[in-house]
């Protein structure tokens, strides 16, 4: 007889088989909907953070090899944080070419 650690039996398999129960076909949803939230939540927390203290050093969740593991939710939030960095250079360049040409239509009459 088979030791049965190490090893799977024919009711490991039935149970990974098994369709959900009524109620966690309806908890799973929720607790995925409350994941991706906390996701959100988190990314936009840093980005708040960053935006306040650049320097700021930020624990991000690591896999099993030490890898930092980058979310869609902190991907978006970089990728807002981007938009809006972009946005501000795009007025600032738009407020020095208004100074450039003010100051050379003085300069040339």
């Amino acid at each position: 007889m088979a030791s049965s650690s190490g090893t799977r039996s024919p009711q490991d398999d039935n149970l990974s088989e098994k369709p959900l129960s009524r109620d966690a076909a309806h908890i799973l949803p929720l607790l995925q909907s409350l994941l991706l939230n906390n996701d959100i939540q988190r990314g936009r927390s840093i980005g708040l953070i960053q935006l306040f203290d650049p320097t700021a050093q930020i624990n991000a969740p690591m896999n099993a090899e030490g890898e930092q593991i980058a979310t869609e939710a902190d991907l978006a939030s970089q990728v807002h944080l981007l938009e809006q960095s972009v946005q501000n250079q795009k007025k600032a360049n738009a407020q020095l070419e208004e100074e450039i040409n003010r100051l050379t239509k003085s300069i040339i009459p």
